[in-house]
């Protein structure tokens, strides 16, 4: 069962991206929460609360709205913008009923949503592989076999799915860490 989430009292850091000031992510960060990162369509923000599971969590934000879609694309085919925005928001639905099913120590948890395209997900405390290499060069290559093991781990599960799951781009940057190696 998805668990139900309320929102957070609070408001932004002010570090933030002006660009995300539209974004109503206000009442799911709480004071105090930080803002970590901003990628190629999402805003991912460090949630001081602990959550149900009493662990830290990110939230992370799609930016892309049905407005932002009219402004910006023009599409040459029989599909309509709005035609897009629909098979875009039952796309992300359906990634997200398979990835909060899932329930492996080498996959980042899926600990709800809030709002139709607001994700709670396990805070990496270690950050990217790179990062955590960064810090950690001392047996760099023994850390680099076990964060290997780790992604094929999971890759394995993901895989050994019924129907597998299909999965974006893998590299380093995107594998988070949060074990101690």
């Amino acid at each position: 069962m998805e668990p139900e989430y309320e929102p957070l009292i609070g408001s932004p850091v002010d570090a933030a991206p002006e660009s995300t000031a539209h974004l109503n992510v206000s009442p799911y960060i709480s004071t105090g929460g930080v803002f970590l990162a901003r990628g190629v369509a999402t805003d991912v923000w460090l949630v001081d609360t602990p959550n149900i599971y009493d662990c830290k969590y990110v939230f992370k934000t799609v930016r892309l709205t049905l407005d932002t879609l009219k402004e910006n694309c023009n599409p040459k085919g029989p599909r309509r913008v709005e035609q897009l925005w629909e098979d875009f928001i039952a796309a992300f639905k359906l990634k997200v009923q398979q990835w909060k099913i899932l329930d492996h120590s080498h996959v980042v948890r899926l600990f709800g949503t809030m709002n139709s395209l607001g994700l709670c997900v396990e805070f990496c405390v270690n950050g990217t592989a790179p990062e955590y290499l960064e810090t950690h060069s001392h047996g760099s290559s023994r850390l680099r076999k076990g964060m290997i093991l780790d992604v094929l781990l999971g890759l394995e599960y993901i895989h050994s799915r019924t129907p597998p799951i299909v999965h974006g781009c893998l590299c380093m940057v995107r594998a988070l860490s949060n074990h101690a190696y």
